[in-house]
């Protein structure tokens, strides 16, 4: 199999949403080139006032065309320390060539936004039980964190 090759956009923040393009080239089982896009909005709460995050991710061409969304965890970790978050549930969608994974809940989410806003670089991965269908490095850094700050003001 061929070296992943990854690319990045820095962090942006346009209308509200926190933004970051990631490409990959190799390795991830097929010939094509894969655009990811992962998406964090806000909104305020109903019923606490509060701000709660919503992350989706949009993987182009899809990879996984053929899976169905049974039971999918998603887990974001920070290779460069021993401690990896648990996986959280997550849903699939399949549109157009086009990969969407949500985060289920609005905790995960949260823990999502908190272990982004370390500053390391990360890497998804996205599970079937204990199999990995997708391993995807997120190059980052701290930079993230005054795009949240001007997402909140």
């Amino acid at each position: 199999m061929a070296a992943l090759r990854v690319g990045h956009t820095d962090w942006s923040l346009s209308d509200g949403t926190i933004k970051k393009t990631c490409s990959y080239a190799g390795g991830l089982g097929d010939n094509n080139e894969h655009t990811l896009l992962i998406e964090i909005t806000t909104t305020r709460s109903h019923h606490t006032g509060l701000l709660e995050p919503h992350i989706k991710l949009f993987l182009e061409p899809d990879p996984l065309h053929e899976v169905e969304d049974v039971s999918l965890q998603g887990q974001l970790e920070i290779p460069s320390t021993p401690f990896d978050p648990p996986p959280v549930p997550v849903t699939i969608d399949h549109a157009e060539n086009v990969l969407l994974i949500s985060v289920a809940s609005t905790q995960d989410s949260e823990n999502f936004v908190e272990t982004i806003c370390s500053g390391e670089n990360l890497l998804f991965v996205l599970l079937k039980g204990t199999e990995h269908l997708l391993e995807l490095p997120i190059p980052n850094n701290a930079s993230v964190i005054k795009l949240f700050r001007e997402a909140l003001d």
